[in-house]
């Protein structure tokens, strides 16, 4: 079965009024993670955007993936449980805080040319976001689109039975409910899809491990 590992690293208490916007709150996150970044700079770098929806195995992927290359990865949900640990319920100011983060830690890691992978649902929208960061940046980034596909009932059936972990963000039933109703996916948008309906997580490892080791390379 799929498991989800995408977890805070550290906690920093901030008080804040609810329901007000801080900035200075999201660069104390944004510096929390920009602190755990290990990757190089490279000469070819890549950006790999991972799009699927909760429980079809992103963040099972990218931990192989980061075991074996040099990059720096950015989780939404790893941001979302950091503003969860600082008791910031979930409201517009909420995705703004998600969106702007991952956005500062994406400009953070093009300055220094280091490969990226974006742990998050990667679809039109934010694949389009993604690409203007690029051009606004002045990044020559290799961008390689991933799609890991799987039919409702498994989705539902993964996220209904995987294990708890005590710290991280893993998204909910009622998450994949929302997202399934509200997201309209686009195989075109993507360079690679994998259906990981009957596929162990070794196996879509091996699939896309065959697509992304050429750009590792140059």
């Amino acid at each position: 079965m799929f498991s989800a590992l995408s977890c805070s690293t550290s906690l920093i208490s901030s008080s804040i009024e609810e329901n007000s916007y801080s900035s200075e709150l999201e660069q104390e996150i944004t510096h929390e993670f920009k602190n755990n970044f290990k990757a190089r700079t490279q000469k070819q770098s890549i950006l790999i955007l991972i799009g699927g929806f909760q429980g079809s195995g992103k963040s099972s992927l990218i931990t192989r993936i980061k075991e074996i290359y040099d990059t720096n990865v950015i989780s939404t949900d790893s941001i979302r449980q950091s503003l969860f640990d600082r008791g910031i319920k979930v409201s517009s100011d909420f995705s703004k805080y998600v969106s702007n983060i991952s956005d500062n830690l994406v400009k953070k890691s093009l300055k220094i040319n280091s490969n990226i992978i974006l742990d998050a649902n990667s679809h039109s929208r934010r694949i389009a976001e993604m690409g203007k960061l690029l051009r606004e940046n002045n990044s020559h980034y290799s961008t390689v689109k991933i799609f890991l596909n799987a039919s409702e009932a498994t989705l539902r059936e993964r996220i209904k039975t995987r294990k708890p972990i005590s710290g991280c963000y893993q998204g909910t039933e009622s998450d994949l409910e929302a997202a399934l109703s509200s997201t309209k996916i686009d195989f075109e948008d993507y360079d690679l899809i994998v259906d990981t309906d009957k596929l162990s997580q070794s196996n879509v490892f091996e699939l896309v491990n065959d697509f992304i080791f050429s750009y590792f390379r140059q």
